[in-house]
């Protein structure tokens, strides 16, 4: 199977660029959940800040779903 993508230049260099770097958003995301991950895991936090962060986490996770993303690494 082949897939490809065509863009017109210059006009769509913005959307060219969002497409080559749709890879580094997935690893930016996978990086700030397992940041979250860690700090309620291994620090000592507030019940406040506990609740913040897994908001934090709930609410990137639901924004993937509704957008079917899935992170398979």
């Amino acid at each position: 199977m082949l897939a490809k993508l065509e863009f017109t230049l210059p006009e769509q260099a913005d959307e060219l660029e969002e497409a080559l770097k749709g890879h580094d958003w997935k690893l930016v995301t996978i990086n700030a959940l397992d940041a979250i991950r860690s700090k309620l895991k291994y620090s000592s936090l507030t019940p406040t800040t506990i609740k913040e962060l897994e908001g934090l986490r709930a609410t990137i996770l639901d924004d993937m779903e509704a957008r079917a993303l899935r992170m398979i690494e």
